[in-house]
């Protein structure tokens, strides 16, 4: 069933690798069951279970062929953080970044580092208040 993402939440990202050697960790566990039926079943065999069982493989083995194509978004952690500010003396402020610890210094009326929503060296978001 199709759900629409609430507009509050922000998008969320799996990495493919981790997603696919799981789906392969779902077959072994599959085919396992699979195996272990066929052989407590040898003489008194439940088709219709093991047809089940062979019908689930091969919907796993069809939604992994389709996954595998289905297109990457390249996408990067995103640092979040709050800018760290100090006087450095004669009208001079320190904005430190604290994820690179860059240290940039602004006078009052020049360009406030301070108050730019990234740090210009790593990228950090600086979303974060700070108490």
């Amino acid at each position: 069933m199709f759900m629409p993402k609430p507009e509050h939440e922000p998008e969320m990202y799996i990495d493919k690798t981790a997603f696919f050697d799981r789906l392969l960790e779902v077959d072994a566990k599959v085919a396992s069951q699979l195996e272990a039926d066929r052989r407590a079943f040898d003489n008194t065999v439940d088709h219709g279970k093991l047809d089940e069982l062979r019908g689930v493989l091969r919907g796993l083995a069809r939604a992994r062929a389709e996954l595998f194509d289905f297109p990457l978004s390249d996408v990067e952690k995103v640092r979040h953080g709050a800018w760290i500010i100090e006087d450095a003396g004669d009208g001079w402020k320190r904005a430190i970044c604290p994820h690179c610890r860059t240290i940039f210094l602004y006078a009052k009326g020049h360009y406030q580092i301070g108050v730019a929503p990234r740090c210009p060296e790593c990228g950090a978001k600086m979303d974060l208040r700070v108490d």
